[in-house]
């Protein structure tokens, strides 16, 4: 039986991405004795002695109209381990596909040196184009990748006018993450991997007690934890997905039809809505099995062009190829499209274009300005899909970089929820002298930390681990 070591090189990746995240809660201290904590963590698991704790609370991410998802902050210790079991096994148990993308492998060990310089500067460039919500994952070139090569592909499924038919059904597994059977994918672990049981054992034990804060002693049978860094959870919800992928590819094949997944996004390609109406229903029953359902309101047929349309993909295709003149035109087509109230998904769209126009920002004009102040003012909530990166992106392509921060600052405290008030901080603890540079000052930034802290009195999170390490990137 393989007995679980937690490796001090995995919880050091771990650790320092937890110190460079939205709510960090490690400190340069955390690391220098990073040695002789996991050598004592280690010692409480080879003595059954090592349980889950309560974590430090719960981020709110507002999604829409007030619906908010709570992220849960757990210990580092807890993610130590939590990122040990889901290395080790996701390596063992993933497996590449056709057409399923949205669980990219993150290699447990620090980049050779001689590729560190390069590295940081494709991770720059990924978290500018990021689209998570609130996810510092380990890696986000590797994000990035699969996210143009999904892209590609469906944009090469729409224009193929021999393929799978004129018609798109799109939707996605509802509540996915909560709805995942911990018993269900502890078996299909144990399945493939028999000789680890010691590992299984410790997992099924952290996923059954890893949100007593909000559930007490009380074991939980289902989900798993949207933790910050996003990664682990991302691994196991993609793997508890792929005996669903095989029977499901196998039934699309069969009737002429193409299935693609992005994480819980699912297409279908297929020639009539009857087609694509029955392929839902047979995704619906596969999924029962699995204690998964599809949501309703997000299961929606269109045309491949409308679909394209909503998608954006004639404006991701544009970025894409690097033509800037098409990713305008694409860009204001889209825009017109929203406004005439055809459904667009804009968040895509924005952040993308953040992306593209931060690498070419000397040659940004006024209508490329205007899009995003007037996308983010009618929009506020996309400040809650943003990551610091983006976020000075924003400032920086504004006319007036003052009025931009100011407009980050104003939206951050619209809402009661902490998440965008915890992005706007970690905007100022990772840029505070580029933002000096481009006419923002110290003190105006002291001043905007004072404005949060007034507005998040009720946040422990935000006063006890975003607020101070803000303060010390402006003194």
């Amino acid at each position: 039986m393989n007995q679980v070591q937690i490796s001090k090189g995995l919880t050091r990746k771990v650790w320092q991405q937890l110190e460079k995240s939205i709510v960090p809660i490690v400190f340069k201290g955390h690391l220098m004795k990073l040695d002789s904590e996991i050598d004592d963590l280690n010692f409480r698991i080879r003595n059954n002695s090592y349980m889950p704790g309560t974590g430090h609370g719960y981020l709110g991410v507002e999604k829409r109209l007030g619906v908010t998802r709570f992220l849960p902050i757990l210990s580092r210790d807890d993610l130590a381990v939590y990122y040990q079991l889901c290395g080790e096994l996701g390596d063992l148990v993933l497996t590449d596909r056709a057409d399923i993308y949205g669980g990219w492998q993150v290699v447990p060990q620090p980049d050779p040196t001689n590729d560190l310089d390069r590295s940081s500067r494709n991770e720059v460039i990924a978290a500018r184009y990021q689209q998570g919500y609130f996810q510092d994952t380990l890696s986000n070139a590797a994000w990035f990748q699969g996210f143009k090569n999904f892209t590609q592909l469906i944009t090469t499924l729409i224009n193929d006018k021999e393929g799978y038919g004129n018609f798109v059904a799109t939707t996605d597994v509802a509540n996915f993450y909560d709805s995942i059977d911990v018993f269900r994918l502890i078996s299909k672990l144990r399945e493939k991997l028999p000789e680890y049981t010691g590992h299984l054992e410790l997992l099924q034990v952290f996923l059954s007690f890893w949100n007593r804060r909000s559930t007490g002693y009380q074991a939980s049978t289902k989900g798993l934890p949207q933790e910050i860094i996003s990664d682990g959870s991302r691994n196991l919800s993609h793997f508890y997905l792929q005996d669903f992928d095989e029977r499901f590819s196998t039934y699309c094949g069969s009737e002429g039809l193409r299935y693609v997944r992005w994480a819980d996004d699912l297409l279908v390609f297929g020639p009539s809505p009857q087609k694509l109406e029955a392929a839902m229903h047979k995704a619906s029953r596969m999924l029962l099995v699995e204690g998964l359902n599809l949501s309703a309101p997000k299961t929606k047929i269109m045309g491949k062009r409308q679909f394209s349309n909503y998608r954006g993909l004639d404006v991701l295709d544009s970025i894409n190829s690097k033509d800037v003149d098409e990713y305008r035109k694409s860009r204001q087509a889209a825009m017109r499209r929203h406004r005439s109230g055809e459904g667009v998904k804009l968040d895509t769209i924005f952040r993308a274009s953040l992306g593209f126009l931060a690498q070419r920002s000397r040659s940004v004009t006024l209508s490329d300005r205007e899009f995003l102040w007037n996308t983010i003012t009618e929009n506020p909530d996309l400040l809650g899909s943003m990551n610091a990166q983006q976020c000075l992106s924003f400032v920086r392509l504004t006319a007036s970089p003052s009025r931009g921060f100011a407009k980050l600052l104003n939206t951050a405290l619209l809402k009661d929820v902490a998440g965008p008030k915890a992005v706007f901080l970690s905007l100022i603890r990772h840029h505070s002298m580029r933002l000096e540079k481009v006419g923002i000052t110290k003190a105006a930034q002291r001043n905007a930390i004072d404005d949060i802290v007034r507005a998040s009195a009720d946040s422990e999170l935000i006063q006890k681990w975003c607020v101070p390490t803000a303060r010390q990137a402006v003194d």
